[in-house]
């Protein structure tokens, strides 16, 4: 009986213990696969590239809405700070960032931007940005990770009439500073 018992205790063991490491590692093996298939797109890390208006076979981001146009951009801070700069649309828009985990940590939309238009500068923790010259508006991020993902979103009101978000979207850039 007690064999029984010490092996049922070992596989629930090892169980839970397999089921923590997945937990654990699934969000950075998705978000890595994702990295991997964004700077394809762009041509490389801190390259930003606009997708077209979505559509019901659109997949590069889980379930688009398909009233938003998207500009996203790999940041890769192994070098140093990258600035993320883009123009306001006319209509909603905002700009997330979001880590190698997949944890949102950054915010901005147009209702806080006041309508101006977005620089930020993302830097890894512990990097002191005090010293760095910037033009006033500039935020300055700092990222968990020093590897994440920047998604800019434009609201399309009309698909026929999308011209102003198409443009503000082309303005998004992510570059090394």
């Amino acid at each position: 009986m007690t064999s029984w018992w010490r092996t049922i205790a070992v596989l629930a063991l090892f169980a839970g213990l397999g089921h923590v490491a997945y937990v654990m590692a699934y969000p950075y093996v998705i978000m890595r696969g994702t990295m991997r298939g964004i700077e394809q797109r762009a041509g490389g890390p801190n390259r930003a590239f606009v997708s077209k208006l979505p559509d019901e076979t659109a997949r590069g981001i889980v379930k688009p809405s398909p009233d938003l146009l998207y500009a996203i951009c790999v940041f890769d801070l192994a070098a140093g700070p990258v600035e993320i700069t883009a123009r306001p649309s006319r209509d909603y828009w905002s700009v997330a960032l979001y880590a190698a985990s997949t944890d949102n940590f950054f915010v901005l939309n147009d209702t806080q931007a006041g309508g101006k238009p977005v620089r930020l500068v993302v830097s890894s923790a512990g990097f002191d940005t005090r010293p760095m010259a910037a033009p006033d508006g500039t935020r300055f991020v700092q990222s968990p990770s020093t590897r994440g993902i920047v998604l800019f979103r434009h609201l399309v009101l009309d698909p026929a009439d999308q011209g102003d978000a198409q443009a503000a979207a082309q303005t998004a850039a992510c570059k090394p500073v």
